[in-house]
């Protein structure tokens, strides 16, 4: 059975560039990891409607280079549930709102990728 050592890494993404990430803890060993770990961005009102977050679950490799399980969106640009889940981060601002997220394969024939570790 083979095992992963997951995290996620968040970026605040506006007009393509990264603003700012932040990460969580890395679950050793794990397919199923579980987080319950708060992300939490400062913006102001008037630039939240420029910004989307850009989710990526990593693969933690000690040698050679961190692999990307997959990707998902959350803001208004996003696919339906990624876009409902930032219509009620914005309804609720300082509260916790978590909802599960279905995960995108990213494609190896793309050389350059928004969560590439660099």
């Amino acid at each position: 059975m083979v095992c992963a050592d997951p995290y996620v890494k968040v970026s605040l993404m506006c007009d393509g560039r990264r603003l700012k990430k932040r990460k969580t803890s890395t679950k050793r060993n794990t397919l199923n990891p579980v987080y319950n770990e708060a992300i939490v961005f400062d913006v102001p009102p008037e630039n939240i409607d420029q910004i989307h977050l850009s989710i990526a679950v990593m693969d933690y490799d000690r040698v050679g280079h961190n692999e990307i399980i997959g990707v998902c969106q959350v803001g208004n640009e996003a696919e339906r549930l990624g876009r409902d889940h930032w219509s009620e981060m914005l309804s609720y601002p300082r509260k916790p709102i978590a909802h599960w997220h279905s995960l995108v394969e990213v494609r190896p024939c793309s050389n350059v990728h928004p969560f590439a570790e660099g």
